[in-house]
């Protein structure tokens, strides 16, 4: 399964057409407001991993992350939504292998999205684009770190940092079934421009990106849906070096179920999320034709579980759980399974917004493996931390 950056596509899944009782909350909070500024988000987090071989050689990888996510109304039907992130990661392979640490530091794509609501908020419309801001014509050291940190065990949230100039467009409706259920489906594209990926090569072109989703949302006592369930197929066109095609990324299905429960003070929630990918294709100039070797792009398994409870009005005490199983695929180094479990503290600041506090222990293990000439491959132990601080700040409305 080949690292993708966040897309817009992938935001757009997520805010539009995994909720179809979303759409219907909009109309709520747009009557309410009357600023212009709407609510900012920066969900900071760093995150360590030690990689432990079976002769005791140890390899740490670290990552600072900050995204800022801030929305401009545009009226009372449109709000323009504004993200950038920073990343610090680095990578320290340790004494045995004879090298420094090395790191990767800067700034991801600005992108802008507009979010249009309409038919009674019903209808939500979208359309953005990425400018390319971020990190472009990397060197080798920096390649071995961006490669690390995409391993989809570890977990890192910042996998890539800059691409191309890339537009997408989106749209999902919301269909009521009785007074306690909402049907959403949508569908949407990103075409992604060339960029120097690696420094001196020439541009590398993503393919384009389609998707369509399905969603449903049965009602809860509070905002959020009791029992969410979401469907989404994205295809891929072949990626680009220069002019000639050098990859075939699989098609994806993406399975997630939710659900939320608020008995009294209490809160439970509980997530489960399943991709599954088609072979990968490496696609090589072979007599004038292209050949295709197809490669097992593996499966991925995710599942969360938060339970927690309200000590007084403003403040919330939980403990997180997280699992994180990818098996199947070619690279030996992806397949295993994760595990985090801590605390988390949250609060309200009166009226301006909310802040949260959460941290988690890692633990985990990469399979045992053989390689393409059937070498084994020991696994490696996987252990580490993760602590987050998340501000959201909403203005007057």
């Amino acid at each position: 399964m080949r690292p993708r950056s966040v897309s817009a596509l992938s935001f757009v899944t997520s805010f539009l057409l995994a909720s179809g009782a979303l759409l219907s909350l909009v109309s709520t909070v747009a009557e309410a407001r009357s600023g212009i500024l709407g609510p900012t988000r920066i969900p900071a987090s760093f995150r360590s991993w030690t990689l432990e071989d079976a002769a005791g050689n140890q390899t740490t990888l670290e990552q600072i992350h900050v995204p800022v996510m801030t929305s401009v109304h545009l009226g009372r039907n449109a709000d323009l939504v504004l993200a950038t992130a920073y990343g610090s990661s680095s990578l320290d392979p340790g004494e045995a292998a004879g090298e420094g640490s090395s790191d990767l530091n800067g700034n991801s794509d600005v992108k802008a999205q507009v979010f249009f609501r309409t038919l009674g908020d019903r209808l939500l419309l979208q359309a953005g684009l990425s400018a390319p801001t971020g990190l472009h014509g990397l060197e080798p050291g920096e390649l071995e770190i961006l490669g690390a940190i995409g391993n989809p065990l570890l977990g890192f949230r910042m996998k890539h940092y800059g691409e191309g100039f890339n537009v997408s467009a989106g749209a999902a409706a919301a269909f009521p079934l009785g007074d306690r259920a909402t049907f959403a489906v949508g569908g949407g594209f990103v075409q992604r421009g060339g960029y120097e990926f690696v420094k001196d090569q020439p541009d590398f072109t993503p393919g384009r990106e389609i998707s369509a989703s399905v969603g449903l949302d049965v009602g809860g006592s509070t905002g959020l849906p009791l029992f969410r369930v979401d469907t989404s197929y994205r295809m891929f066109a072949e990626d680009e070096l220069g002019s000639t095609p050098i990859f075939q990324e699989g098609n994806q299905l993406e399975l997630q179920a939710s659900l939320h429960t608020r008995p009294s003070d209490f809160h439970f929630d509980v997530t489960g999320r399943a991709v599954l990918k088609e072979d990968n294709e490496t696609l090589t100039e072979v007599g004038g034709s292209v050949e295709a070797v197809a490669a097992d792009a593996g499966k991925a398994l995710f599942a969360r579980a938060e339970a927690g409870f309200d000590v007084s009005d403003p403040i919330y005490v939980a403990l997180v759980a997280d699992w994180t199983g990818f098996s199947g695929g070619d690279d030996a180094l992806s397949k295993g399974n994760v595990f985090g479990v801590g605390p988390a503290l949250a609060t309200r600041l009166g009226e301006a917004g909310s802040f949260r506090l959460a941290g988690q222990y890692l633990v985990g293990s990469t399979d045992d493996d053989t390689d393409g000439k059937g070498n084994r491959i020991t696994g490696l132990d996987l252990s580490g931390f993760h602590i987050e601080a998340s501000l959201t700040l909403r203005p007057d409305f």
